[in-house]
C-alpha cells in the first residue's frame, strides 16, 4: 500500500534543526486505514517550497488535552466531608485546531478531503506525540463533533479546522513493557572454540559422510564450517556430515538439541541445495545417522524426518518466512511422541508421531548435519556455518525467578500475563510479595491469558489447538467423535458451543477452578516518579510440572494523563 505523508518528501534542513534542537515535540495523526500521515507540529511538519500541502497546528491549537475524571466517594449520615474511594476517568474530548495550506483551492480541496476521511466515527485513527527526549505516546482517536468553521471552496488556499476528537480509553499509551519466564536447562554445549582442519573424535564427535566424493567438517574462527574438496568436481553428488557427539546425552528420552547458526556460507543460493541439520534421539553406537529424529534448515523450509534401521521416513515441513540468518537459534524438542521445531523461541512445526519410535537408554545420544549442495560448474554450496550446538534434557524440573517490570506512565500498571503449558504457574500477588497466585495445572497446548486488573476479566482460554485423545475421558471422546462425523470434523461455531458445554474444552472444566487467589489493587506497578527516571520492580514467579513448551510471559503498558514530561 502506498503512503500518502503530508507534509510531502524527506524533512527539510530547517526542519532537522527544530528537531535536534529539541524545542518542539513531533505531533503525527495517521488515517485509520494506515494511507495517509500527516505531521501536524515539530520539524517534520514544515514543507519544502515546492511542495507546500501542509497541515499544521495553530499556536494555542491544543484544547482539552488532559482527560476529565470523576471522584468516586462515600459519605456516612453523620460524616462531615466524604470518604475517598476511588477517581475514574472519562473519555477525553481533544480539540486540535489545525491550518490546512496548499498551492492552489483545488489542492485545497484534495487535502482538507484527505484530512477529514482519515477521521472517523466508528474507527479510530492513531494520534501520536514524540517527545524532544524520544519518548512515543499516542491514542486511537475517532470524531466525537463535527468542525464548525465554515469551508471556503475554492476561494483560498487554506483552511481553518477545529478537529475535535475523543479518546475512548481517556489515557495515552507507550510501548509495551514485555518481560518473562522460561524454562533453563543444564546443557551440553559446543562453541568450536578451537581450531581443527577436520572434527573427529579427537574434538570428542563421530562423523560419518554420506554421498560425494569430497568435503567435511572444520572449525575455524569459533564457528564449525564445511570445507569444499581441494578440487572441485564439474558436477558432483551432494554431501552431508552426519555428526554425533561421543559424550553429550540426555536424562531421558525427553530432550532438546539446539543449533545456532553463525555466518552465511557462500550463499544458499538454490532452495533445498544446502542445509543444516539438527539431530536427537540418536542411536549412542554405530554409525551416526542410522536411528534418530532429524530437523533440516534449508533455504525456505524446515523438513522433519524419522530414521528407523537406515530407512529414511518423512514426517512433515514447514515453510519459512524469511530465510535462515546469522544469529538463528533452532531447537528440536522431543517431548514423548511429540516433535517441535522453535526458531527463535518461536513455534514453526509441532507433529505427532503415531508410528514405532526409537527410545530408550540406547537412543539418548544428539548430534548436527552438516549438508553441502551438489556442485554446480565447480561452485560447491556449502551450509551455514555453526555458532553453537547444545544439548539438554527436557524434564519437569521446577524454574524460579523473577519479573523485571518498569512502568514509565503517570499510572498505575496492571501486567497481563500469558501462560503456554504444560506446568502450573506461580505469580507473586505484587511486586516483592512472598504470596503467590497459582494456576494450572495446564496441558500441553493450553494458553491462558490472565489479567491482574481486578476491574476486568481475570481468565480467558486462548488455546488454539485442542487436546489430545490422551487428555479426554471416555465419554468427552465419544461426544467429540459424535460432533465430528457430524459435522465432518469442520464443526461451526454452534458445535464449539456444545462441545463446551459437553465438557471437551478445556478438558479440566471451568479454568477458575484452577486459579488460586486473586490479584488486587496491590498488584499494580507503581508509577513513575514526577520527577526521576522510572525503577524496575520485581516480580517473583516460578513454573512446576513444565517441560520446554512452558513459558510466563508478562506485559504491561504505561499509560500516562500527560503526553510530554
Amino acid at each position: 500500500m502506498t503512503v500518502t505523508t503530508y507534509p510531502a518528501g524527506p524533512i527539510t534542513p530547517h526542519g532537522q534543526y527544530y528537531r535536534d534542537s529539541g524545542r518542539y515535540p513531533t505531533v503525527h495523526l495517521a488515517s485509520h486505514d494506515g494511507s495517509v500521515e500527516f505531521y501536524l507540529h515539530g520539524g517534520e511538519s514544515i514543507p519544502w517550497p515546492d511542495r507546500p500541502e501542509v497541515v499544521r497546528l495553530t499556536k494555542g491549537g491544543i484544547k482539552s488535552l488532559i482527560a476529565p475524571w470523576k471522584i468516586v466517594g462515600q459519605k456516612g449520615a453523620t460524616e462531615d466531608g466524604e470518604t475517598f474511594i476511588d477517581a475514574l476517568h472519562d473519555p477525553a474530548e481533544l480539540e486540535l485546531t489545525v491550518e490546512a495550506i496548499a498551492r492552489d483551492p483545488r489542492r485545497l480541496q484534495s487535502l482538507v478531503a484527505e484530512l477529514l476521511g482519515s477521521i472517523d466515527k466508528k474507527r479510530t485513527s492513531p494520534l501520536t506525540v514524540v517527545s524532544p527526549t524520544g519518548e512515543r505516546w499516542w491514542s486511537g482517536v475517532r470524531w466525537n463533533k463535527t468542525p464548525a468553521e465554515p469551508f471556503s471552496w475554492g476561494e483560498s488556499r487554506k483552511q481553518k479546522l477545529t478537529l475535535r476528537l475523543r479518546i475512548d480509553g481517556a489515557l495515552w499509551r507507550s510501548e509495551a513493557d514485555i518481560s518473562g519466564l522460561g524454562f533453563q536447562y543444564d546443557r551440553h554445549i559446543d562453541e568450536f572454540d578451537y581450531t581443527v582442519l577436520e572434527v573427529g573424535v579427537d574434538e570428542g564427535w563421530d562423523v560419518a559422510y554420506v554421498g560425494g566424493h569430497g568435503g567435511h567438517v572444520s572449525t575455524s574462527g569459533g564457528e564449525l564450517i564445511w570445507t569444499p574438496p581441494t578440487n572441485p568436481e564439474w558436477l558432483a553428488e551432494e554431501r552431508s556430515g552426519i555428526m554425533r557427539h561421543r559424550t553429550h546425552r540426555a536424562a531421558d528420552d525427553d530432550m532438546i538439541a539446539e543449533l545456532l547458526l553463525g555466518g552465511y556460507g557462500t550463499g544458499l543460493p538454490f532452495p533445498g541445495n544446502a542445509a543444516n541439520g539438527i539431530w536427537a534421539r540418536m542411536n549412542n553406537s554405530g554409525t551416526p545417522g542410522q536411528d534418530g529424529i532429524r530437523a533440516l534448515v534449508e533455504l525456505h523450509q524446515v523438513r522433519l524426518t524419522k530414521f528407523v534401521g537406515g530407512s529414511e521416513f518423512p514426517l512433515t515441513g514447514a515453510a519459512l518466512d524469511v530465510q535462515p540468518q546469522n544469529g538463528d537459534l533452532f531447537e528440536l524438542i522431543c517431548a514423548g511422541s511429540t516433535y517441535t521445531v522453535r526458531r527463535n523461541g518461536r513455534v514453526i512445526l509441532t507433529h505427532l508421531d503415531t508410528g514405532p519410535q526409537n527410545v530408550g537408554p540406547n537412543y539418548r545420544s544428539a548430534g548436527l548435519e552438516m549438508h553441502a549442495g551438489a556442485t554446480i560448474l565447480w561452485m560447491a554450496t556449502t551450509p551455514a556455518p555453526v555458532a553453537r550446538w547444545a544439548l539438554s534434557s527436557n524434564n519437569t524440573a521446577p524454574q524460579a525467578g523473577q519479573i523485571q517490570c518498569l512502568n514509565i506512565g503517570s499510572e498505575p500498571m496492571y501486567r497481563t500475563y500469558t501462560l503456554v503449558g504444560p506446568g502450573t504457574f506461580n505469580i507473586g500477588v505484587a511486586p516483592g510479595s512472598d504470596d503467590m497466585i497459582s494456576m494450572g495445572p495446564l496441558l500441553e497446548n493450553q494458553v491462558v491469558y490472565l489479567r491482574t486488573d481486578p476491574r476486568k476479566t481475570t481468565i480467558t482460554d486462548l488455546t488454539a489447538k485442542p487436546p489430545t485423545p490422551q487428555q479426554l475421558n471416555d465419554w468427552q471422546q465419544a461426544v467429540k467423535d459424535f460432533l465430528d462425523f457430524a459435522t465432518g470434523g469442520n464443526a461451526p461455531p454452534l458445535m464449539h458451543a456444545l462441545a463446551s458445554q459437553f465438557g471437551i474444552q478445556p478438558p479440566q472444566g471451568n479454568l477458575y477452578s484452577l486459579l488460586k487467589g486473586r490479584f488486587g489493587t496491590d498488584s499494580a506497578i507503581p508509577p513513575a516518579p514526577v520527577s526521576g527516571e522510572a525503577q524496575p520492580y520485581y516480580i517473583n514467579a516460578s513454573i512446576t510440572d513444565g517441560d520446554a513448551n512452558s513459558q510466563l510471559i508478562s506485559t504491561g503498558i504505561p499509560l500516562r494523563q500527560y503526553p510530554l514530561r
